[in-house]
């Protein structure tokens, strides 16, 4: 396994020594249909699997002097997924050209190897402050597979790692 930048993704899958690419949409769909001679196929997605999982990261200190920038964040994501589950064909008239990619693109993409989270859902992965969600149990069977490939050699305590506070806020479950 080797780390690469995310935007050399396309170009490092062009090498034939390279078997397999691991990365997030729409840079794993974009390097299979460049390289469309390695016939390359997505083996994995968030869409088949329990522990593959999108997060947001910040910082612990920005997050406690500027919650409400955060919330706010959130709920503008929350609403795209929305959008996205009562409207599918405006979501993806919307997001195409944010990501320059033709309304085709987005659709076999949703279709294929994307799975959006709602709110509601984010509320079981995460939980409270008071009862943790299905995300601490996912985040140390990550933590257990990292240390054992060598991608961590420090384990990380989930408790520490995730943070309930935004999303509690914006669903009203503090």
């Amino acid at each position: 396994m080797k780390e690469i930048a995310t935007a050399d993704t396309v170009a490092v899958f062009a090498d034939p020594s390279i078997v397999a690419i691991a990365t997030y949409e729409p840079v794993l769909s974009q390097a299979i249909t460049a390289n469309a001679n390695r016939k390359g196929k997505i083996l994995l997605s968030s869409k088949d699997s329990d522990i593959i999982v999108d997060i947001i990261a910040a910082r612990q200190d920005d997050l406690k002097v500027n919650p409400k920038k955060y919330q706010a964040f959130l709920k503008g994501i929350y609403e795209a997924v929305d959008l996205y589950k009562k409207n599918p064909a405006e979501f993806i008239k919307l997001a195409a050209p944010h990501f320059n990619l033709s309304e085709a693109e987005v659709k076999d993409i949703l279709d294929t190897s994307l799975a959006y989270t709602s709110l509601a859902d984010a509320e079981t992965y995460i939980g409270t402050a008071g009862k943790p969600g299905t995300l601490y149990g996912i985040f140390n069977t990550v933590m257990e597979l990292n240390l054992e490939n060598g991608a961590a050699d420090t384990k990380l305590d989930p408790a520490q790692q995730i943070d309930p506070s935004v999303v509690s806020a914006i669903a009203g479950t503090k």
